[in-house]
């Protein structure tokens, strides 16, 4: 199955008629089985936003921190800190981000012989954000070959934006096209397709696609994912506001 324009619109309207449904569905608790947590050692505390790979046998965790915080494990139970992949906020962001002091929701994933990050740069409460794009051969840290290119911005949305341009999420579906989901608040999560030679906006396609979206106050809807299983792409978001008061 093709990730179309006709499966995308599918995906937005089913999302966003069940955002405006009068239809309430039931909510479940979390059900943690505390066996894993109690067996984490190491640098795992205070992880906000994570995204794991893995190359060869180790695990490498991205995480919302002043320049993206690295850390790394052999098998996801002990945790190595390694800093952060930036000194800071990239000084091409700041230009246009004064106000940040991190880097927020970063993603990674592989294509096209390099590691991908994606990562977000804002302050609370704006919509005047952008995400960037950051390049490595390899996330072997010990490796001669590993080297982080920045390519700058990949978009950016401004204040007059019915949308925000944070928490991306790189998708590929199975054709092997490349798509950017993104969105927090406003007008919800939104997708754009990728060049999968550069990694950034394709300069062909330039549709802006609607995925998911709440019409209410105050449309707490953010950190799309979609992954695909079985000949269907399934789109995960954050609803509501996890983590106020923490």
């Amino acid at each position: 199955m093709t990730i179309s324009r006709r499966h995308l619109l599918k995906i937005g309207l089913a999302a966003a008629a069940s955002a405006s449904s009068s239809v309430r569905l039931p909510v479940f608790a979390a059900q943690t089985t505390d066996d894993i947590n109690d067996a984490m050692s190491g640098a795992y505390q205070a992880v906000h936003d994570p995204a794991i790979i893995r190359e060869g046998d180790i695990y490498y965790l991205f995480c919302t921190g002043t320049g993206i915080t690295l850390r790394t494990s052999p098998d996801l139970i002990e945790w190595t800190l390694h800093g952060d992949v930036f000194p800071g906020v990239p000084e091409w962001a700041l230009a246009d981000i004064p106000a940040a002091t991190n880097i927020w929701a970063p993603d990674i994933s592989y294509f096209n012989d390099l590691y991908h990050l994606y990562y977000s740069v804002s302050t609370f409460g704006s919509n005047r954000s952008r995400i960037g794009l950051a390049t490595t051969p390899t996330l072997d840290l010990d490796s001669p070959d590993h080297a982080w290119t920045d390519h700058g911005l990949v978009i950016a949305s401004e204040r007059s934006d019915d949308w925000n341009a944070i928490d991306p999420n790189l998708a590929t579906d199975s054709d092997g096209n490349h798509w950017l989901a993104w969105g927090s608040f406003w007008g919800g999560i939104k997708m754009r397709r990728i060049d999968s030679q550069t990694g950034l906006l394709s300069t062909e396609d330039t549709e802006l696609f609607s995925l998911a979206s709440r019409p209410e106050a105050p449309r707490a809807i953010e950190a799309p994912v979609i992954i695909s299983r079985d000949d269907y792409y399934y789109l995960f978001v954050s609803f509501d506001r996890c983590c106020a008061g923490t």
